[in-house]
Parts: structure tokens; C-alpha cells; sequence
């Protein structure tokens, strides 16, 4: 027996229906296939594509080593969702960004340190009083860390549009002084790193070293 074909008419779509007429699952001339209710494969989906809108149920496992593709940003994973151990793969000058609700937020970024002042490395953060900072921060705390010459990490807390160092493990990451906790500076001493918002460049956040490395950033706060 030769394959069957069903066809419809020249730039008509393909309607499947059910016994009281309702459509269930239609065919569109670009070969889009919609289904009008839940769908359940026995066996396993293979090279699915891209999912672009949606959501993953709670029921939903990732394999490790099984499951690949892409996930765009249209898609919502909902909680409870059980995920394996993965590696947040960022390249310098890049950051991520988790919210929670309309305002909680946890970011990670990384950035090769490129001088002091002005020159400071940016983080694409900015304080409560920017004009057009894309992400505005008004509370957060966390860790800033550099590689590399007077490698250093150090606990922060931020308010408004300022920085505060509270914290060293091995004292190049300076406050207002060479040996001192308290706020960042963009003007560090030699031999000492930091940072701070800068006013003249719409309170971005920025880290600000003499010397190169690579910086490595976690905050959690509240937006603005």
C-alpha cells in the first residue's frame, strides 16, 4: 500500500476535529502545527528545536547529559522544577540576572579590570539617582573578588548610590584609605583596588584597579 496523503485545498490550512465539530489540531500552510490541548508523547522527543514561549511544569526533569537545546527567553520555568548541577558559562563583560517578584534580584558578572577613574571597569549597574541606567539598584549586598595581581575578595553593602567595603580577606580591596574598610574610592592607592558609582558617568557602578586581573562580582538587592 503507498503512503497515505491528506491534503487540502490550494492555501488552506490542514483542520483536524473532533466528534462535535471542535477543532483539536490544525496545520497551517507553513507547516505550524498547533494542538488544542494538552499533548502526550510515550516515547522521547528528539531534536525538538527551540521553545520559545511556555511553561515547564514542576514534573519536568533535565537529565544531565540527556536533555539539550535551547531555552529562549520567552519560556517561564516553574518552581519546583528539578534541575542538575550547571555551570553559569560567562565571558568577560558579561553579567546574569535571577529576579524575584518586582524587585528582589541576584546578579553574577565578570570583568577584566582596565585602570581607575573614568577608566574604571563597568558593570552595568547603577545607582538609584541614574537617568537612564538600564538596571538601578537601590539596596544590595555581596562579594567583589580579583585575580591577579593583589588578588583579593571583600564583602560589600551598597545604599543609593554608594558603595561600602566592610570586609577583606587580604587588604587590597581599600576603602576610603590604603588600610581601611568603609567606602569605595575610583582613585585607589597604590597597590589597593576598589570601587564605587561614578557620578560623571550616570552612577554606574564601577571597579577600579592600577593593575590588570579579572574581577568577579555577586550582588542580591532590591532594584530601584
Amino acid at each position: 500500500m503507498g503512503d497515505l496523503i491528506i491534503k487540502p485545498a490550494s492555501s488552506g490550512n490542514l483542520k483536524i476535529q473532533d466528534q462535535g465539530g471542535t477543532e483539536r489540531i490544525s496545520l497551517n500552510t507553513s507547516g505550524i502545527t498547533t494542538f488544542a490541548s494538552n499533548t502526550t508523547f510515550s516515547g522521547t522527543g528528539n531534536n525538538i528545536g527551540t521553545a520559545t514561549a511556555g511553561t515547564l511544569g514542576s514534573s519536568v526533569t533535565n537529565n544531565a547529559g540527556v536533555a539539550s537545546g535551547t531555552i529562549a527567553s520567552g519560556v517561564t520555568i516553574a518552581s519546583g522544577i528539578n534541575m542538575p548541577d550547571f555551570d553559569l558559562n560567562l565571558s568577560s563583560g558579561e553579567n546574569r540576572i535571577i529576579t524575584f517578584g518586582s524587585k528582589g534580584f541576584a546578579l553574577y558578572g565578570v570583568v577584566d579590570a582596565t585602570g581607575t577613574g573614568n577608566s574604571s571597569a563597568r558593570t552595568g549597574v547603577y545607582g538609584n539617582s541614574s537617568s537612564s541606567g538600564s538596571f538601578k539598584v537601590i539596596y544590595m549586598n555581596g562579594q567583589i573578588g580579583k585575580t591577579g595581581t593583589r588578588g583579593d575578595i571583600g564583602h560589600i553593602k551598597f545604599q543609593t548610590n554608594t558603595l561600602y567595603v566592610v570586609s577583606r580577606v587580604q587588604g587590597y580591596f581599600m576603602g576610603p584609605s590604603s588600610n581601611a574598610v568603609g567606602e569605595g574610592t575610583l582613585s585607589p592607592t597604590v597597590n589597593r583596588w576598589s570601587a564605587q558609582t561614578n557620578s560623571s558617568e550616570d552612577y554606574e557602578l564601577q571597579l577600579a584597579s592600577p593593575d590588570g586581573g579579572t574581577f568577579y562580582y555577586y550582588f542580591f538587592g532590591i532594584k530601584s
